[in-house]
């Protein structure tokens, strides 16, 4: 795993901030109207220009001053994702000061084929960075993007993924050939966030579906679910691996289809992996649903259907 970048998280936006500020000023400037017993701003400019000046040097600059937290971007073998450091503060105030940053775990993986392009690479990267605002921590919090857009157009993403695989490996990086990616699909392949290879990917993955058959008396199908999309009290929901789940916060690390009962077992660190249960998903209720492709055959078509979240 190799920092690339860290990018920064705001409490708000430039422009949020801006009206903040605002909105404080005019406030102020109020106050001290009613406490002057209705001197103006027209009669007192010095002193009404030296309360706007002090309320502006205590809010400060938008640029890094109001930074909550920073997502490192790192890549991997075949993966690229994110870890937040987050401010270590139970309010974050408009007036951020003596901030202390804490790690927070990673929150989002992608995997990445050989067959993708760099730029079909960056656009489900910036899909995922998008997707972090249905995070409780991300949400309502504005994740400065410009600094990473302005460069991406220049990187090689798919070449900086295969140097990380070729160094993890301790070969040099290679150029590959058209016949490393002949036939094969630029979305679909099997992983398992944050392992280190495919040994390690085939043993977490079994001994989740040992732990959870074991507790449940639950018998697995052998597909490798990616994603489903569903609805729950009538809102639309989603878990896709390598992806925040909404009602953790967490990562999916896996999606494992149980027939007997219809039933997806959504699987993240808390639930289902390190401890807990996963969290159930009906078949009834899926209205999209995509497998990993297998290996020499063709990809599973989409299943639609229907979803109720349930919780154990």
């Amino acid at each position: 795993m190799k920092p690339i970048c860290d990018i920064p998280l705001y409490r708000c936006s430039a422009k949020q901030f801006a009206h903040d500020l605002r909105d404080a000023v005019t406030a102020a400037k109020e106050d001290l109207r009613i406490r002057s017993l209705g001197v103006t701003e027209a009669q007192a400019p010095r002193v009404y220009g030296l309360m706007e000046r002090h309320i502006s040097d205590e809010y400060g600059e938008w640029s890094y001053n109001q930074v909550i937290g920073w997502l490192r971007l790192w890549v991997a073998a075949r993966q690229i994702g994110g870890q937040l450091f987050y401010v270590d503060k139970k309010r974050i105030d408009k007036v951020l000061r003596k901030k202390r940053f804490e790690g927070h775990g990673h929150v989002f993986v992608i995997s990445v084929s050989p067959a993708e392009t760099s730029s079909q690479v960056a656009h489900r990267l910036f899909a995922a960075l998008k997707d972090l605002s249905s995070d409780k921590r991300f949400k309502g919090r504005y994740l400065h993007l410009e600094t990473l857009s302005n460069i991406s157009p220049f990187l090689d993403w798919r070449q900086l993924v295969a140097s990380q695989e070729n160094a993890d490996n301790g070969y040099p990086p290679r150029e590959q050939s058209p016949s490393d990616v002949a036939g094969r699909t630029a979305s679909a392949e099997f992983f398992i966030p944050f392992a280190k290879d495919k040994e390690e990917e085939e043993s977490v993955y079994q001994s989740i579906k040992d732990f959870l058959g074991k507790e449940l008396g639950a018998a697995f199908s052998t597909r490798k679910v990616r994603m489903v999309r569903f609805v729950h009290d009538g809102k639309r929901c989603g878990a896709e691996v390598g992806r925040p789940q909404a009602v953790t916060g967490e990562p999916v690390i896996a999606i494992l289809y149980e027939p007997a009962r219809h039933l997806y077992h959504v699987c993240t660190a808390s639930r289902g992996v390190v401890r807990g249960m996963a969290i159930l998903v009906g078949e009834n209720e899926v209205r999209e649903c995509h497998d990993f492709d297998t290996p020499g055959k063709r990809p599973a078509p989409t299943r639609k259907s229907t979803v109720r979240l349930r919780r154990p």
